[in-house]
């Protein structure tokens, strides 16, 4: 019976702190997500610069063959 007249009399409150917990969870998930995407983002960058690395290099090889050959 006093449960019940709890719930009645701070139900508002009781769905306050229900909703800022849920916001909270939402919270933490999207900034996973975030994380994630960042994560992502930056190996997706390391691997470019590997293969630009990788073609300086070629480049300056053959270089060194052209200049070898004059």
């Amino acid at each position: 019976m006093k449960l019940k007249k709890f719930i009645k009399e701070y139900k508002y409150e009781i769905a306050q702190i229900i909703l800022l917990i849920f916001s909270g969870f939402m919270f933490m998930i999207s900034l996973l997500g975030i994380a994630k995407e960042y994560e992502s983002n930056k190996k997706s960058q390391n691997m470019e610069l590997e293969e630009i690395s990788n073609q300086l290099d070629r480049i300056e090889t053959q270089l060194e063959e052209f200049v070898k050959v004059k």
